[in-house]
């Protein structure tokens, strides 16, 4: 029993790790590139799979504890930890938070005007969208906007 504690909080330990590192990165290498002001905590809490957090800990916790071989626990933990780090350059970085965040082709209206556009960044209180027919980034406040 105590092992099976001690796999799922060093799992959950290391998961937090890549999910603190990899929502970093999108942060700050594709919000701040465009401008996009949403602070840290809230951007980290909305973005938040439970399914996949909680596989990657038990995954990660039975690597630590139940593997004996330390050979294949550092390349298992290499795979998950490299590919991470690499979001931190800013290419790699601006590419995942586009492949995350972004959506072609969308439309919004706020009852007098229709917007089309990309869609860069939907928050809890506004949608960051480029607009087609301006051709710049405009921000919408969500509460405006008709579904």
């Amino acid at each position: 029993m105590i092992r099976l504690l001690q796999a799922l909080l060093t799992g959950a330990f290391f998961t937090m790790i890549l999910d603190f590192l990899t929502l970093l990165a999108i942060k700050l290498h594709y919000l701040e590139r465009y401008g996009i002001s949403e602070y840290y905590n809230t951007f980290f809490a909305e973005h938040q799979n439970p399914y996949l957090l909680l596989a990657l800990t038990l995954l990660l916790g039975v690597v630590a504890v139940y593997v004996r071989s330390q050979k294949l626990t550092v390349t298992l933990y290499g795979l998950f930890f490299i590919p991470v780090l690499l979001l931190l350059i800013p290419s790699f970085g601006e590419t995942a938070g586009k492949a995350l965040l972004q959506r072609d082709n969308v439309r919004f209206s706020d009852g007098r005007h229709v917007y089309y556009g990309t869609l860069f960044y939907e928050g809890r209180h506004q949608v960051t969208l480029f607009d087609d027919e301006l051709g710049r980034l405009i921000t919408l406040d969500k509460k405006d906007l008709k579904p």
